[in-house]
């Protein structure tokens, strides 16, 4: 559900992303969706990424069930 909102940011900046989201689907509210999620994801893969390095046993198992894994496509002769 879309949802309107009004931002007030500096007349450069405005004009950035004016320019920014020419062409883009949905214009400005199109671009800044993007621009947002895209944020929102790279924040969220540096928090998995900083779960992963406080948990490295599940590191080491992951690693051992992709060889097992392998392992067994191997014997089954799959390509």
């Amino acid at each position: 559900m879309k949802e309107r909102m009004t931002i007030s940011i500096d007349r450069q900046w405005a004009v950035a992303v004016r320019r920014s989201a020419e062409g883009h689907p949905g214009g400005v509210s199109g671009y800044l969706e993007r621009v947002i999620r895209d944020h929102e994801m790279r924040r969220a893969v540096r928090r998995l990424g900083a779960w992963y390095a406080q948990h490295p046993e599940v590191v080491v198992a992951d690693v051992a069930e992709i060889e097992a894994a392998e392992a067994e496509r191997a014997e089954l002769g799959l390509p």
